[in-house]
């Protein structure tokens, strides 16, 4: 048994809809990657700091993967 999506979404809607999802996953990567780049923060901060903004970019990531994989499965 088969079901399309397409049938039953509103398959523009949907990608609108992951599309914003996806601007505000990656608008919370930049700050990460920039403050996980910068040798300063990474010397200063705690270690449990910087593992937490570690686990948060590779959670946002994951994310980030998780809809760009549902946007190409809506192309």
């Amino acid at each position: 048994m088969q079901i399309y999506v397409h049938d039953v979404v509103d398959v523009e809607a949907e990608r609108l809809r992951l599309q914003k999802q996806k601007e505000f996953i990656e608008n919370g990567i930049r700050p990460l990657q920039a403050k996980l780049s910068n040798e300063s923060f990474i010397s200063r901060a705690k270690p449990e700091i910087v593992e937490q903004s570690r686990q948060k970019l590779k959670d946002l990531t994951d994310q980030l993967d998780a809809v760009n994989k549902h946007l190409a499965e809506l192309a």
